[in-house]
């Protein structure tokens, strides 16, 4: 996975302003949540994967993965009003 291509499901970050709102995006979130993003949305890792390598259950990761989604969708938000507050 690249800057130019990543997938996962409906995620499609295909270009470089794309791949630098998802790190605006990150901002605020901690190692955990970000590991969870990176090896589910850029590596396509299923839960029980990433619960391995993190040392946690997998219905826990299942209820990161929803809070984070809260967040990042709140985030998103809230960028996208101060990115168009000006139009």
């Amino acid at each position: 996975c690249n800057a130019l291509a990543c997938r996962h499901g409906n995620l499609a970050i295909d270009t470089v302003d794309q791949r630098d709102l998802l790190e605006r995006l990150q901002r605020g979130l901690g190692l955990r949540e970000r590991t969870i993003i990176r090896m589910v949305w850029l590596e396509g890792r299923a839960y029980h994967e990433v619960a391995d390598v993190l040392g946690l259950k997998e219905s826990r990761i299942s209820q990161m993965h929803s809070d984070i989604m809260v967040f990042l969708h709140e985030k998103a938000v809230f960028l996208y009003h101060a990115d168009h507050e000006s139009d």
